[in-house]
């Protein structure tokens, strides 16, 4: 009898800035992050040999919080402004050592698994104090060898800077326009799509990311 293989699992890991500097683009966060789970039925329909889970994390001076976790994917799943109320301080290390390092526990003995890495933030590491930046790098460059992939979106900041400090790859780190980020979600979702399709043809999702999903998009436009 012939065994059916089991779908591959992937698994959306978003971190979030929720520090007081967000403020000033808070609903355009909340709308650009809507926006995109507004498309996670379709990403599942398209792909019915994956299972798709997200866990979603926002991240200020008061700590980690899991907007959701380890989710099925829908388009049910929402940011509101009950759950997303930027304030404080920027403790990027932290929030990143901590997620990932629950996801990967999460995965821990799970076949055939890829995990997709969003980071968005609008300002500078200042004030975690269980990671520093160089455990988080060497985390990343680890995990970059196995099938997880991390893609970096900054603002008001040197983003090649930052990406370098945590280990991200130099294809996939974006800057954007703070008051233009509503534009994010288009190529949020498209890398979405990417990921699903490298996974699928056996290639580390990881590499150029960002670069393949643009050129599938601008393909699918002609």
């Amino acid at each position: 009898m012939e065994t059916m293989n089991p779908k591959h699992h992937i698994h959306h890991l978003v971190i979030l800035d929720e520090s007081g500097s967000m403020g000033t683009i808070r609903q355009k966060t909340i709308d650009t992050f809507n926006e995109l789970m507004s498309g996670n039925d379709s990403l599942v329909a398209e792909n019915p040999d994956q299972e798709h889970r997200i866990t979603f994390v926002t991240f200020n001076g008061d700590g980690i919080r899991e907007v959701f976790f380890n989710a099925p994917l829908n388009n049910d799943l929402r940011l509101t402004k009950e759950t997303y109320q930027p304030r404080h301080s920027t403790p990027l290390f932290d929030a990143m050592g901590s997620s990932i390092l629950k996801v990967k526990h999460l995965l821990y003995g799970v076949p055939n698994h890829a995990v997709n890495v969003t980071i968005l933030t609008d300002g500078m590491e200042n004030a975690s104090r269980e990671f520093t930046g160089k455990e988080i790098k060497r985390m990343v460059e680890d995990l970059k060898c196995r099938n997880w992939a991390f893609v970096y979106y900054g603002t008001d900041q040197d983003v090649d800077a930052v990406a370098d400090q945590i280990g991200i790859s130099r294809t996939n780190r974006e800057y954007y326009g703070k008051e233009e980020i509503t534009t994010l979600t288009k190529q949020m979702m498209d890398t979405r799509k990417t990921v699903s399709d490298k996974i699928r043809r056996g290639q580390n999702p990881d590499a150029d990311l960002l670069s393949d999903a643009k050129q599938a998009y601008e393909k699918k436009e002609k």
